[in-house]
């Protein structure tokens, strides 16, 4: 029905929005923060977000403005993703990326999904939380990748702090 869409196109995920976004949802006392981004990357590290390119430290700052020390689970799928896991690591953030700081994600730009983003969704009904969720995505991308003969492969990253290890075990995903 056309008065379900409207005629202006939503914003783009730009950092400002995202980092507001973020923000109100902490304010209205949702106690935790969750980012997930699919884009481009760059062998310096840096993602396109929105309309510009943006490092590791500036999700940082956008993290840390937004969500401060409550619990962040973060994804990244992009080629080089694993720059943001030493500028991402807190005690209270679980940071999975597509790829090593000095890999590509494969199948991006292609009609399908990147190999990391068919993993994460193809894996999510089967795990119990994110720790699974981690390895099953690893294990799936792994295969894939063998299957495609890829090589390097793109090795997907997962770090995750002390604060929140408990709290993904406690908070078990529903099936």
């Amino acid at each position: 029905q056309p008065e379900w869409f409207p005629a202006e196109q939503p914003p783009l995920a730009e950092v400002g929005h995202v980092r507001r976004a973020l923000s109100d949802m902490v304010k209205e006392g949702h106690t935790g923060c969750l980012l997930y981004i699919t884009t481009h990357g760059r062998k310096d590290g840096s993602i396109w977000f929105g309309r510009q390119w943006v490092s590791p430290d500036e999700v940082r700052s956008m993290l840390d403005e937004a969500c401060g020390e409550n619990p962040a689970i973060v994804v990244i799928s992009a080629c080089y993703s694993g720059a943001f896991i030493p500028a991402l690591h807190a005690p209270q953030r679980y940071v999975l990326t597509a790829a090593r700081a000095d890999r590509q994600s494969f199948l991006c730009g292609a009609e399908n999904y990147p190999h990391f983003d068919a993993c994460f969704l193809g894996s999510l009904p089967g795990a119990r939380d994110f720790l699974v969720l981690a390895q099953a995505v690893q294990a799936c991308v792994a295969s894939r990748e063998r299957e495609a003969h890829i090589a390097p492969p793109s090795e997907p990253q997962v770090s995750i702090g002390d604060v929140i290890a408990p709290l993904l075990r406690q908070a078990a995903f529903e099936h």
